[in-house]
């Protein structure tokens, strides 16, 4: 698999700006998801606030890796169904199914809380239920957003995404959470989500078409997609489509989905036999049959799990850290978050500056150097030190998502863009949960600190292990 970075054959990629003034339906769905993801960024420091008050008998690090591990376990399911082929449905009514469902279920939550009638299995089973689409509507509002968009276009809008992100889960919402949760209580950051959720949801009806988007390549592969791809990859592609516009047998195009599409029966050949069903309208290839054609995106979503699986005990250890060693409180946890968010957000901005340089080294440093952060952290006892270490830590994290996202698409053609962006946003992101679910246990069992620097010191070893099978795969 190639992308534009590496082969230079492709478009160059256009900037943020660029993309901003031509597109306007675009850049209000950037909007609406950005203020959606500044509700969902209350809720973490919220979440960890409202189960230290409601954890009971239950150690309190389990218990926060139990709340944290809720909303993506369901909603892998979902997602793992959507990436496999099991389950299809158009990435614009997922989006608005996951609107829906997260501002009905929490609008409960956030009573129960409010009324402090809430425990500990009602927050989880809530977190549980209403968080059932998160997972592929995430993939959704990527899919969506790069479809409205052509290819030289695309690694700026994912470098959007990942800074809108940025800017409202790690800046503005850690900010505001705090705040409310010391000034309101922790229930009240769940409406925020709900607001944040019917914006993003009235966004979407307003600037999406209802009519399934196609990508500017209009389902044709992708300029260049197969230059440079693996010689088993090139012996996989479908040979037998007819060339549109064209009458002669031979030639032939890569420009239909994956599986094969029956040859129409020649005007020439009498009572030729009628095809069955399934071989006049072939099935969607799975995400999973596609990234076994393409080595390198496997590769590289190992990678990308074992990076989030790694990073996760670091957001159960966080809330402890900062009331254990810093000896702050809700307040203190908000702006340690802010100081990642600040450092994301302006590595977010330089992914535009980035945009010419060779993609797959970029994201080995990235792993690289974000393996120091909580190593340096497991050494630090002040707050302003801290929030220093976490600020830089996520500015040379931001990078990673948009670079990872744009390299994987590059070498897509549309009708695999749902299967292999869900299967590979599920697989990286099912990381999550199994990650904060053992956070909780090894910090009980390690202690804090220790926990800290296995943290960095396993991701700095993914960081050589990346660069074996990934930096130097095959192009």
């Amino acid at each position: 698999m190639s992308s534009a970075a590496d082969t230079g054959l492709a478009p160059a990629n256009s900037s943020y700006r660029d993309v901003l003034l031509r597109n306007r339906r675009m850049a209000g769905l950037l909007l609406g998801d950005l203020l959606a993801n500044a509700g969902t960024g209350m809720l973490i420091v919220a979440m960890p606030v409202q189960t230290l008050a409601v954890h009971g008998s239950l150690d309190a690090a389990p218990a926060i890796g139990l709340v944290e591990a809720a909303p993506f376990l369901l909603s892998t399911v979902l997602a793992l169904a959507i990436s496999l082929g099991r389950f299809s449905a158009p990435p614009r009514r997922l989006l608005l199914a996951d609107c829906v469902l997260r501002a009905v279920v929490f609008t409960g939550l956030g009573l129960l809380a409010v009324a402090d009638r809430i425990t500990l299995p009602v927050l989880v089973g809530g977190l549980l239920l209403g968080s059932t689409c998160r997972m592929a509507g995430s993939s959704s509002r990527r899919l969506l957003a790069t479809s409205m968009v052509d290819d030289a276009d695309r690694f700026a809008v994912n470098g959007l995404l990942g800074l809108g992100s940025n800017f409202a889960l790690l800046v503005v919402g850690p900010v505001a959470g705090g705040l409310v949760v010391a000034w309101a209580g922790a229930g009240w950051a769940l409406f925020a989500d709900v607001c944040g959720a019917l914006i993003l949801l009235v966004s979407v009806l307003r600037c999406v078409p209802r009519a399934p988007v196609v990508g500017a390549t209009g389902g044709r592969e992708p300029e260049h997609a197969s230059e440079g791809r693996p010689p088993y990859e090139a012996e996989h592609r479908p040979e037998h489509e007819p060339k549109q516009a064209s009458n002669a047998p031979s030639e032939q195009t890569p420009s239909a989905p994956s599986e094969q599409t029956p040859r129409a029966p020649s005007k020439h050949t009498p009572n030729a036999p009628s095809k069955p069903t399934p071989e006049r309208e072939p099935r969607r290839e799975s995400g999973w049959r596609v990234l076994r054609r393409r080595p390198v995106a496997g590769h590289l979503l190992v990678v990308v799990f074992f990076f989030n699986f790694l990073y996760m005990p670091i957001e159960v250890a966080l809330p402890l850290y900062v009331r254990d060693t810093l000896h702050s409180d809700a307040s203190g946890l908000g702006l340690l978050w802010t100081a990642l968010g600040v450092g994301a957000l302006a590595g977010a901005a330089l992914v535009d500056r980035l945009r010419g340089l060779p993609q797959r080294p970029l994201l080995v440093a990235v792993i690289a150097l974000w393996a120091l952060c909580p190593i340096a952290l497991a050494g630090i006892e002040d707050r302003t030190a801290a929030m220093v270490v976490f600020g830089l830590g996520g500015l040379v994290w931001a990078p990673f998502t948009p670079v990872a996202y744009s390299f994987l698409q590059s070498g897509l053609r549309d009708d695999e863009q749902q299967p292999v962006v869900t299967l590979w946003t599920t697989g990286s992101t099912i990381a999550a949960p199994l990650g904060l679910l053992a956070g909780g246990p090894l910090i009980a069992l390690a202690g804090l600190r220790t926990s800290l620097v296995l943290s960095g010191l396993l991701t700095m070893l993914l960081a050589v292990l990346a660069a074996r099978s990934v930096a130097r795969g095959p192009r």
